[in-house]
């Protein structure tokens, strides 16, 4: 998490802390996939694992599922986080 937190890689509450989540191993941050800059910090997570010859991964906790209130009954992250702009998603830089 050190390289993650640094980089700001996760969704954050609105003061800007990590949202933290309760998840079945415990309590866990999300990465905020819609940042260019945290897909490719993701992907240099799994250089190790590659270059071993390993072909293929299998991420079990993909999904942005908590079960910290107030998400109860719905087991999805609050409105209230932040992320980078959804319409960056996807763009190609000019």
């Amino acid at each position: 998490m050190n390289t993650g937190a640094a980089g700001g890689h996760f969704v954050r509450n609105p003061d800007g802390s990590a949202f933290v989540g309760k998840v079945w191993p415990g309590p866990s941050v999300f990465p905020d996939f819609t940042q260019q800059s945290t897909r490719q910090w993701w992907g240099t997570l799994y250089n190790t694992f590659a270059s071993d010859g390993l072909t293929g991964f299998w991420n079990d906790m993909n999904e942005p599922r908590s079960s910290t209130p107030p998400t109860r009954p719905s087991p999805t992250m609050p409105s209230t986080l932040l992320t980078s702009p959804a319409s960056s998603v996807g763009r190609q830089p000019s």
